[in-house]
């Protein structure tokens, strides 16, 4: 492991806005909470509900590939993108270096996260900070429950979800919407293409739950990928 996976494993942010919403996750943004996301969105009376828990990315160049994101499961951790993680920064707002093993100038990516102060919405934006041009590819991982709650294990196999896609200037615009609860979650995605796509990740583990004697593994739900 590399020397920030231990120094940054009990650390965690916040970011919050006026609305009582809240995206929020550790220095290596490994989720060990069922808390954590990047986005748990608030109504007026304040009934929150945990929309997105993170996104699988996927970087490509030349035939090579690497991940930023990562997983806690009972028995590891996957994929292992917290191995390419070179420095965090925690403030004004979470930012994460990577690169490419072993850590080079040549192939570089900066991950920053933002929170809109008054609408239910959470930025992530890439910056290519290396020499070779690289290739995205993004999951995002869609919780869609209230945001005490997990998905039990096997609850979103034959769940109905709603997707539409939409071309717009610039990018592209999508949304899901759970059949269950009618939860929706709406996304915009720049330069990039976003197609259907439905997979579940089963029994991912929140260490720090368990720990605490409470529920602690849950499913999570794609519904659309993204790439650029």
């Amino acid at each position: 492991m590399n020397n920030y996976f231990m120094e940054t494993h009990h650390h965690e942010w916040i970011l919050t806005n006026r609305l009582g919403s809240y995206a929020l996750g550790t220095g290596n943004l490994i989720n060990q909470r069922k808390y954590h996301g990047l986005l748990i969105a608030s109504d007026r009376a304040f009934n929150r509900r945990h929309l997105v828990a993170g996104i699988e990315e996927r970087v490509e160049w030349r035939g090579e590939t690497f991940h930023l994101d990562s997983n806690n499961y009972s028995n590891c951790i996957h994929p292992e993108g917290f191995m390419h993680l070179v420095k965090p920064w925690l403030r004004p707002y979470p930012a994460f270096l990577y690169s490419a093993l072993p850590h080079q100038d040549e192939i570089l990516v900066m991950k920053e996260i933002m929170m809109d102060e008054n609408s239910n919405c959470t930025l992530v934006k890439y910056t290519n900070l290396g020499h070779h041009k690289l290739h995205f590819h993004f999951h995002p991982k869609f919780s869609m429950c209230n945001h005490h709650d997990l998905n039990a294990h096997g609850s979103l196999d034959y769940e109905h979800f709603d997707s539409h896609i939409e071309q717009v200037q610039q990018g592209t615009k999508f949304s899901a919407k759970r059949g269950c609860n009618g939860i929706e979650v709406h996304g915009y995605l720049a330069n990039g293409e976003v197609i259907p796509n439905r997979f579940v990740y089963y029994n991912v583990y929140y260490p720090w739950e368990v720990m605490a004697g409470y529920a602690g593994i849950g499913d999570q739900h794609l519904a659309v990928s993204g790439y650029f």
